[in-house]
Formats: structure tokens, C-alpha cells, sequence
């Protein structure tokens, strides 16, 4: 019998309420698979409230798939639900070619690709904490990919994650001052850094599917039961109890343009390299043109709600690699 890939479904609701009935001005949505992604998607459906509204879709600028909407009377609330199916089938995340002339670091790319990227070239930072971290980085000619996981992994290994609901993205000096932040801010640090040294990058947002091996779950459950064991025994509890369960996330990651290869994506809060679990819905030069949801509303008071639910329908636990 043939094993087949997890297929999964995911639910992605966001609710703004607000303090009253308010004008909403057009609402762009970037919350579709991107036309670029290797994930075998299906069944998507995006659901928008009020009833009463207009959408067209359309591609912007990058590429993206974005809907825009129009409210046109007043409303106290907007809601946006995303429902999709992602077969899971495995991904090597090093299953590309680069250029001969692009396999060694440091490269300059060949005209018209260097004008087509001017945008992901572009440096817009170049504080002094920004370019103490540069001087960290080893930039001694080698192979081009060996360069960039290796980037890759010294920002996973020097900035400490942590989730933050606020908007924006932090700039880099801010980041390193306290180094610590979330996804965003690591990927634009990264980004940055990637430009300094020549090589075209991007932002990524996307959804990130991690599931967990029977083995990790046999391993888990054991765990936990001999906790409670000990527990019962001795009194003592454990701040670390939990069983490890399938998760999805809004994520953002980082892709870098390697000739031959296309754009490369790279996650520097895991340190791996994205794959199956990847699903990116934008990407651009910079943070706010890969926004999920952006548009205007008159000022009033405004608070969000958010859920982001994963349900495993099918095919056999994915393993996860450390690419």
C-alpha cells in the first residue's frame, strides 16, 4: 500500500469590532496561496461579513493574489474567514540548481535580473547595531548556499523568539538592542542583512504547518504519564506538561533570489530552510505590501479577535527534518 501525505484543513477567522457603526474604506485581503507556492492546496473559500459587500480579485504588483473589498454602508464590525485543505506531501527543501557563475559567494547578478530585483536589493537600514551584527557574519567566499544556512542559523541562534500580537515589524536596531522578537522582525533583520551582503531578498507571510510523528506523539504521552506519576508521588508539578499537538500559525519567513533556483525561502526562527509546511499568501520587498489584511476605517476603537484552527483529515503523520 502506497503511503499518502497528511491532508489537512485549516480555519483562519479574524473579527474587527468596533466601538460603533463606522465607515469602512476598501479593504485589501492577501490571504490566498500564493500562485508560487509547492504545497498542493484545495477547497479554498474566503468568507467576508458584512453580507453586504463587493469583492474583486485581482493580482497586485508582486504578484500576489489580493481581494479587495468594499463595505458601502456603515458597520460595527468586519470579519474575514479563510477555510483551505493543504496535502502535506514531503518537500526537499534543497531540490533546486543555481547558475554556475551564482554557486559561489559573493556573486553580482547579470542585467536585466539585477534591474528586476532592484526592489529586493535595496538597503533601508544601516544603524550601528545593524552593522556590528554584519561584521559577525562570516562573509568568506564559499558555496552560496552554505553561506546562507549558515546566516540563517546564526540569527535563529543570537535572536530569541517571542509571539507579539502588536502590528509592524520592529526595526533592526530596535530588534538588537533587545534581541529578542517575533517572526517579522527577524525575517526583516534578515533581509537586511542578505541585501548588505548583495543577494535579493523578500518578506514572506504565510501560514507555517508543523505536525508531529506518532513517534513524537508515543514519546509525549509517555512523557506526560510519567510525570503524573512522579507528580502523584512526590507532590512536586512540572511547568513542562503538556502533549505535543499539530499546530498552524500566521508566519513570516524570508526568500532570497538564487539564479537557476528562483526564490529560496528560509525561515531564521527555526533556522531551516521552508518546506512543505510553508505556505506562503505574499510576498514583497517590504513588510506592509505582504500584509494580510490592510485598509482604512474612520477613527473609532477597534478590537480584533483572532483564531487560527488546524485539523489533520487524512494520510499519516509528517516527519520534520532539520534542513
Amino acid at each position: 500500500m502506497i503511503p499518502t501525505s497528511p491532508l489537512v484543513g485549516i480555519t483562519h477567522r479574524s473579527v474587527y469590532w468596533y466601538d460603533r457603526d463606522v465607515f469602512l474604506g476598501p479593504q485589501v485581503i492577501r490571504l490566498r496561496p500564493a500562485p508560487w507556492t509547492r504545497t498542493a492546496v484545495s477547497n479554498y473559500q474566503l468568507t467576508v461579513l458584512p453580507e453586504h459587500h463587493f469583492i474583486a480579485w485581482g493580482m497586485d504588483a508582486n504578484g500576489n493574489h489580493m481581494a479587495r473589498v468594499v463595505v458601502p454602508d456603515r458597520s460595527r464590525f468586519l470579519e474575514v474567514r479563510v477555510e483551505l485543505q493543504a496535502e502535506l506531501t514531503p518537500i526537499n527543501p534543497f531540490g533546486f540548481f543555481v547558475e554556475p557563475w551564482a554557486q559561489q559567494f559573493p556573486f553580482e547578478y547579470k542585467p536585466p535580473t539585477g534591474e528586476d530585483l532592484y526592489a529586493s536589493l535595496q538597503i533601508r537600514e544601516s544603524g550601528p547595531l545593524l552593522m556590528d551584527f554584519l561584521a559577525s557574519v562570516d562573509c568568506t567566499p564559499r558555496f552560496t548556499v552554505d553561506f546562507l544556512v549558515d546566516l540563517n542559523k546564526q540569527i535563529h541562534h543570537e535572536i530569541e523568539y517571542s509571539q507579539r500580537q502588536s502590528p509592524g515589524v520592529h526595526t533592526c536596531e530596535e530588534l538588537l538592542t533587545e534581541r529578542i522578537g517575533s517572526c517579522r522582525d527577524s525575517s526583516w533583520l534578515m533581509i537586511q542583512l542578505l541585501r548588505h551582503c548583495g543577494i535579493a531578498a523578500r518578506f514572506v507571510s504565510g501560514y507555517l504547518v508543523q505536525l508531529k510523528t506518532e513517534q513524537e506523539q508515543q514519546n509525549a504521552e509517555q512523557s506526560q504519564g510519567e510525570q503524573d506519576q512522579s507528580q502523584q508521588s512526590s507532590g512536586v508539578s512540572s511547568a513542562d506538561n503538556t502533549v505535543t499537538e499539530d499546530q498552524v500559525d500566521l508566519h513570516a519567513w524570508v526568500e532570497a533570489y538564487l539564479p537557476g533556483a528562483g526564490w529560496v525561502g528560509m525561515d531564521p526562527t527555526s533556522g531551516l530552510f521552508a518546506a512543505e509546511g510553508h505556505i506562503p499568501v505574499a510576498a514583497a520587498a517590504v513588510p506592509d505590501s505582504a500584509a494580510p489584511i490592510s485598509g482604512s476605517v474612520e477613527p473609532s476603537e477597534v478590537e480584533v479577535t483572532y483564531d487560527l484552527t488546524l485539523k489533520r483529515l487524512s494520510g499519516p503523520a509528517m516527519e520534520v527534518h532539520p534542513h
